[in-house]
Order: structure tokens, then C-alpha cells, then sequence
């Protein structure tokens, strides 16, 4: 059982490293458009957390799942606008 939840804490320690990197990665390519096209990247965000909502309505998501999605949705959206506002103040 011990061994159990170790594989599962190294498991998830994975998947949270991954999961930063990819963020990371994420960023950096955003962050590299040129500024006219900052906007564009917002606003296909703001159309896909719609997206993803009206699909999660229809598939039953709980709640909770559903609310969770949604912040980490406009997390990544006020990161990567806070990266447009950086780079433009520079």
C-alpha cells in the first residue's frame, strides 16, 4: 500500500512538472507574437472558455470540475495579457 501511494505521489509530481513546462512553453510562444496579434490570442481564448462551457453543459461535467476548468481558463488568460501589458511597457 505505502508503495502504492508513492508511485501515485511520483506520478503526480510528474504530471505536475509536465504540466509546468508546458505552461512555460505555452507562454513563451504567445509571448514571442508580434503585439498586433496579442488581442487575437485573447480574444481565442475568451471563445474557447465559451466553447469549452457550452460542452461541458452538454456532457454533464460536475460542477466543480466545471468551475475549476473555468479559473484555470482565465488564469492563463490574465498570465498571458499580464505578458502583452510586460512586453508593450518594455
Amino acid at each position: 500500500m505505502k508503495n502504492d501511494i508513492a508511485e501515485l505521489k511520483a506520478y503526480v509530481t510528474k504530471l505536475r512538472t509536465d504540466l509546468t513546462a508546458t505552461n512555460l512553453v505555452l507562454s513563451s510562444i504567445a509571448g514571442s507574437l508580434p503585439p498586433e496579434q496579442h488581442q487575437a490570442v485573447l480574444r481565442a481564448i475568451a471563445q474557447l472558455s465559451v466553447m469549452q462551457e457550452q460542452t461541458d453543459g452538454q456532457a454533464q461535467m460536475p460542477e466543480e470540475i466545471r468551475q475549476n476548468l473555468q479559473q484555470s481558463i482565465q488564469r492563463h488568460h490574465d498570465h498571458l495579457q499580464g505578458l502583452y501589458k510586460m512586453r508593450r511597457d518594455i
